[in-house]
């Protein structure tokens, strides 16, 4: 248990304008001190400064691989901000926790809320529980395994201990089988006979264990689909068509009755009945008439009729797409403004906006709107977002974005090479305060392995704001 400091005496509004007045120094600072450690060819990265209440000293807080001889690196701090000076070295886990952000399941990270053990994490943990070995996937925003892979790995290890290991083989008479894959939560096994591979057979953990222990006796069982066939799914599909979402003509009008014209020939009069005889002797068996083509008149009015329906069903659907565009992107808008970058980004280029006194009893959500061409190097992007509140209080995030699919083509909008990202950055915030708020955007760019970010970032040509009302605060 660490020991509680002594508390000497309420804080005057003289100390409260100290202590803010030196918090307004540090994000300058930081700019400043990043600048004199390139200078000076350190490998470190000074990720936060902190100064002490009565703005007496300034703590550095800093990352590096290896050992850093940073003597000279002091002197010139100390001339430059004429200030005592203390560097004080953290890993990346601690690093991350100190500046904070959101994680890649939409929750704020761990380590900058509620955890406080930093336990080692190792790739075993994503073995057991069935996980890919995929850096991106498994790699949190310090570059390190993700502490969460922890938290259910003790479960996962309970459950494994009765499965019995996959490289055990199963031997019966029909021949040898091995093991596919396992689910953990349902307590299965999928065997392959040795040539039959596409052939998979499900069975349970009790029959696993079972055969490898005739197996040990030297004795076969006939072979798996006899336990198999106690686990075949019922494939029946119960699925009805309530609603007709999956008819392919959902969408077409339907076909009127056609109404039944009146019979409005006139009845031959009456004739006499000698002439009805002759007619009758006369008369020949009726042939059923052959029904005549329609005319050239009559075809090309069918013709007519057919393109004016078709007109008029385009017609209502571009009117009914024009409308549901226009009442659903200017409705929820209350902010939105774009910065343009003028050549390349800079690493400490900061781009500012000034938000407008907004109503404070309404939740919002921000967006961050990002123009990226093809010469952008990277397939994701890294940001680091502060707010900065009417008060002097700041909240910083460090901020993770994909620009890219797995196969190499950009995301968002465009026709051309130049690509529009609609980016989450809060949602249901309030702000509350009277005054000025203000966000400002710095890219955290750094290729793998390097210490030092990226200086002069290509391809990004404008950063916007966004802010829209939330639908669901």
């Amino acid at each position: 248990m660490k020991k509680l400091k002594k508390i000497y005496r309420k804080a005057s509004q003289k100390d409260i304008d100290i202590w803010q007045s030196a918090r307004d120094r540090e994000d300058s600072m930081k700019v400043r001190a990043r600048e004199i450690a390139i200078r000076l060819k350190l490998q470190m990265k000074i990720s936060d400064i902190e100064f002490q209440g009565d703005g007496s000293k300034a703590t550095f807080y800093y990352t590096a691989e290896d050992r850093v001889d940073f003597r000279q690196l002091i002197k010139e701090f100390a001339h430059e901000f004429s200030t005592r000076i203390e560097m004080r070295q953290v890993g990346f886990r601690q690093e991350a926790a100190r500046l904070g952000g959101i994680g890649s399941c939409g929750r704020e990270l761990c380590c900058s809320t509620w955890l406080t053990d930093f336990r080692s994490v190792n790739t075993s943990a994503a073995r057991y529980q069935q996980l890919s070995l995929n850096p991106q996937k498994l790699a949190g925003q310090c570059g390190k395994l993700k502490c969460c892979l922890n938290y259910e790995l003790d479960s996962y290890v309970d459950a494994l201990k009765s499965f019995p290991k996959t490289e055990v083989k199963l031997k019966t008479e029909k021949g040898t089988a091995v093991c596919q894959k396992i689910d953990i939560f349902k307590g299965h096994l999928w065997y392959a006979y040795e040539g039959e591979w596409m052939n998979w057979h499900k069975i349970t953990t009790e029959d696993a264990n079972e055969i490898i222990a005739l197996n040990k006796k030297e004795q076969k069982v006939q072979s798996l689909e006899d336990y198999a066939l106690e686990l075949l799914d019922d494939t029946k599909n119960d699925f009805e068509n309530v609603v007709g979402q999956d008819s392919l003509t959902r969408f077409d009008q339907p076909k009127r009755p056609k109404k039944k014209r009146k019979n409005t020939k006139r009845k031959p009069k009456s004739v006499a009945p000698e002439a009805k005889t002759k007619s009758a002797t006369t008369a020949k068996p009726k042939q059923r008439s052959k029904r005549k083509p329609p005319r050239k008149k009559d075809q090309e009015t069918i013709k007519t009729v057919i393109l004016n329906q078709k007109r008029m069903k385009n017609l209502k659907l571009i009117f009914l797409i024009f409308f549901v565009f226009l009442f659903s992107c200017s409705s929820d808008q209350v902010f939105d403004q774009y910065k343009t970058v003028q050549g390349t980004w800079e690493q400490h280029e900061h781009i500012e906006f000034s938000i407008p006194q907004l109503d404070s009893l309404k939740a919002y959500n921000l967006f961050i709107n990002v123009r990226n061409t093809n010469e952008y190097p990277f397939s994701n992007l890294f940001l680091i977002g502060q707010i900065r509140f009417p008060n002097g209080k700041v909240i910083s995030d460090t901020l993770e974005y994909e620009l890219a699919y797995p196969d190499g083509s950009w995301m968002g909008t465009g026709i051309t090479d130049l690509k529009e990202n609609k980016l989450w950055y809060k949602e249901n915030v309030k702000f509350i305060e009277k005054g000025e708020y203000i966000i400002t955007l710095e890219h955290a760019m750094r290729k793998n392995g390097e210490v030092q970010g990226v200086y002069a970032l290509d391809g990004v040509t404008d950063v916007g704001l966004r802010i829209e009302h939330a639908k669901n605060p």
